[in-house]
């Protein structure tokens, strides 16, 4: 514990910042392009809801644990086992919220069986997945070596 809070101390609130703007930003983008095929439909648990509106607050939630992981993350000194880990967790996060705006959106009308609903997420969001976690975690990653500090 006493790691962790030497290594978040180490941040300083500027690049603290930049990054929970450039989480939110790809985030924001993932949502966007996976599920984007859903934006005109009605959600089931709120009517007057939009499908931007969802997908801003859904970034702004996931963007704050997504930081919160990211630095829990930053103590482990093996760069390899550091980057596995942040990339399991982003793309199994993002699935789950594109999983739940599916849901809502789409199969909650609808009489999807439980493996049609993730068959159906995957397909629509897999590429944006992969190729937007790649890049943002690499971007952090460069963002917060040790040659920035």
């Amino acid at each position: 514990m006493k790691t962790f809070i030497k290594t978040y101390a180490a941040f300083s609130k500027k690049r603290i910042f930049i990054n929970i703007c450039i989480v939110f930003l790809f985030t924001f983008l993932q949502f966007y392009l996976s599920m984007r095929k859903l934006s005109n439909s009605i959600s089931s648990g709120c009517l007057e809801c939009g499908f931007f509106e969802d997908i801003f607050v859904i970034s702004i939630f996931s963007c704050f644990f997504f930081i919160m992981l990211f630095y829990f993350f930053s103590v482990i000194k093996q760069k390899i086992m550091r980057i596995t880990l942040q990339y399991i967790f982003l793309i199994l996060i993002w699935f789950f919220f594109n999983y739940t705006v599916f849901v809502d959106r789409e199969s909650s009308w609808s009489t999807y069986l439980f493996h049609e609903e993730i068959y159906f997420t995957i397909r629509y969001s897999f590429i944006s997945i992969v190729i937007l976690s790649t890049v943002l975690i690499l971007i952090l990653n460069f963002i917060n070596s040790d040659r920035q500090k």
